[in-house]
């Protein structure tokens, strides 16, 4: 039995090690590709001149051009070191695009870009996305940095680090999956966040559960109290929308507003 057992725990090895190879020849066959969501402010009305939010995702196309599920990808890349230089090539990529559409005409985009313990525990990272800022001229302000309690975990001096220099700079930062971890609630002494993204798993059937309803109260009035925009994520339905909106979360997200797709098409729609 323990033999099987650690057979199969190499293989599984072998295979995430056989994948986060391909997807590190994925950035440079150019198979990589970057699709947006929609963060709808449901509380109040959006000023007109305010840029439309949305969050970056990430894909992978393999050989054949079927695209190849994140959950599937990003594990393997963050427990072989890769997606510090994936997350460099979405900065890289992104802000090049933002530029274009500005130069198009195209109206602005207020973009939420999720980053890994590999890029927070690089000490140069912030450098890089700040020199990239200067050469695109996106404002600063269009910029909002998703870093899960699982990257502070790892990484937590060097996360203060690129927090403060990026809320410095104009950026703004974003507790991801929010509500999770047990210690969730005691990072908010340590960090000056912009907003905390409630994790789906409340948010999804929160219509018919007392525990989730109370939950996600509970993150909505600590929020309120730093004055920190909540998002509420994985809003799928009429339903749970008009729930998270009798409670008060300032924006939201899912499939009720339409899947992910690619950012071409999201700029065009949008033009």
């Amino acid at each position: 039995m323990t033999k099987h057992i650690a057979s199969a725990s190499f293989s599984a090895l072998h295979d995430e090690f056989n994948v986060a190879a391909d997807l590190r020849a994925a950035l440079h066959e150019g198979r990589l590709e970057l699709f947006g969501q929609s963060i709808v402010d449901v509380c109040s009305e959006t000023d007109r001149d305010c840029p439309h939010k949305i969050e970056i995702l990430i894909r992978m196309r393999d050989r054949a051009g079927n695209v190849v599920s994140p959950g599937h990808f990003i594990p393997a890349a963050e427990r072989y070191g890769v997606m510090a230089e994936v997350d460099r090539w979405v900065i890289a990529t992104l802000f090049d695009k933002c530029c274009e559409a500005a130069e198009a005409g195209l109206p602005r985009m207020a973009c939420s870009i999720n980053l890994s313990a590999n890029s927070l525990d690089d000490i140069h990272f912030w450098d890089y996305v700040r020199s990239h800022l200067e050469r695109s001229k996106v404002p600063p302000s269009d910029i909002c940095f998703e870093i899960t309690e699982t990257c502070i975990i790892q990484n937590l001096s060097s996360a203060i680090h690129f927090v403060t220099s990026a809320q410095e700079y104009g950026c703004r930062i974003a507790l991801d999956d929010f509500g999770v971890g047990l210690s969730s609630f005691s990072y908010l002494r340590d960090f000056k966040v912009d907003e905390l993204k409630i994790d789906g798993s409340f948010i999804r059937g929160i219509a018919d559960s007392a525990i989730n309803a109370q939950v996600v109260k509970a993150i909505l009035s600590v929020g309120k109290t730093l004055g920190i925009a909540c998002v509420a994520e994985w809003v799928e339905d009429v339903g749970t929308l008009e729930k998270v909106r009798e409670m008060g979360v300032d924006r939201a997200q899912g499939y009720h507003f339409g899947a992910p797709r690619p950012l071409e098409d999201y700029c065009a729609t949008h033009s």
